[in-house]
């Protein structure tokens, strides 16, 4: 998505939580720059700037919650591992 390489293409860890190798380009290295003015905004803690994904962006915010454990809240009323409406 952000490299134009299939996962399986890419120099990356073997977990979970996904992290790419410093090696690799984004597609934010090469669009952004003194005339492209570029800002990562992600949804899932999946993409926390520890990952690597934010690679290129000068501004990045991931604006979803960790896994439990990692700061997540259950939705209210809800009991952990119930199954929950969306």
């Amino acid at each position: 998505m952000l490299t134009g390489k299939y996962p399986s293409e890419l120099l990356r860890s073997d977990t979970h939580a996904m992290k790419i190798s410093p090696k690799e380009t984004t597609a934010a290295e090469v669009v952004c720059g003194e005339q492209v003015r570029c800002a990562g905004v992600m949804s899932h803690w999946l993409f926390a700037r520890w990952t690597g994904w934010s690679q290129g962006f000068p501004e990045w915010q991931v604006i979803g919650r960790g896994p439990r454990g990692l700061g997540a809240t259950t939705p209210r009323g809800a009991r952990a591992g119930s199954p929950t409406r969306p």
